[in-house]
């Protein structure tokens, strides 16, 4: 171990969400023997990656046949700078159609079964992608006959 060093101070990569990022400081081993030459390595400071978590709300809802549902799909900022983003939603059953409608922090949802969607519970994945990856989450819808 380094004096006045932290065990895992000098990892690189990401680690709990942040990016470490390297400065360069000079350390003497610990317990090196004395006249020894300093060692250089490099301090680390934290500095904060672009990362998302994904929200869905509500997470389940049932629709009739020719009816309509909306779901809010929220990408919240956890640590470094927002970025542009694009959604996508599958799998869906023939004859559900979806529609997104963006704004700054997410979407509104849309799903819309046609008369012949099949009946029955569906689960579906939206995922979001951004240049710092991709994050998922999963919603369910119940499709039912008319209520005629």
């Amino acid at each position: 171990m380094l004096a006045n060093t932290p065990r895992n101070a000098i990892r690189f990569g990401v680690l709990g969400g942040l990016m470490l990022a390297l400065l360069g400081t000079t350390f003497t081993p610990a317990g090196a023997p004395a006249g020894q030459a300093a060692t250089e390595v490099r301090n680390v400071a934290a500095v904060a990656a672009d990362d998302y978590a994904l929200t869905i709300d509500p997470a389940h809802q049932m629709v009739t046949l020719g009816g309509s549902v909306e779901y809010k799909v929220r990408l919240v900022l956890l640590s470094g700078n927002p970025s542009a983003f694009a959604l996508a939603v599958g799998p869906l059953p023939p004859g559900l159609a979806v529609t997104i409608v963006y704004d700054p922090t997410g979407a509104t949802l849309t799903f819309k079964p046609a008369l012949t969607t099949p009946v029955g519970t569906y689960t579906f994945v939206v995922t979001a992608t951004m240049a710092s990856g991709t994050r998922s989450v999963n919603g369910h819808l119940t499709v039912y006959g008319s209520s005629d």
